[in-house]
């Protein structure tokens, strides 16, 4: 297991976000938890700060890669942003 310190002191090793998983969004700070969540289209390795909330099920990949491949705004600075095409979650399970 590989420890690493940065500026604020420990930083856990990145993680696998696999395809289809849904994940509350936060700045990467404590308690910065809020009502934004994102959906992972393609599997993802990243720092495991985000809070796993489900998982998109089998029937709904197709419309996740649908959104994908129709392109973003290109809204964050880390790459990607709000899909171009609108989504709409209609019902959990």
């Amino acid at each position: 297991m590989t420890v690493s310190h940065g500026s604020g002191g420990y930083t856990p090793p990145p993680a696998l976000y696999p395809r289809g998983t849904i994940a509350m969004a936060n700045t990467g700070r404590a308690d910065t938890n809020g009502s934004q969540f994102f959906l992972v289209i393609g599997d993802s390795v990243l720092y495991p700060q985000y809070t796993v909330l489900g998982t998109v099920g089998e029937a709904g990949l197709p419309l996740l890669d649908a959104a994908a491949a129709a392109g973003d705004d290109g809204s964050s600075p880390l790459g990607g942003g709000t899909p171009t095409t609108r989504v709409v979650i209609t019902g959990i399970r």
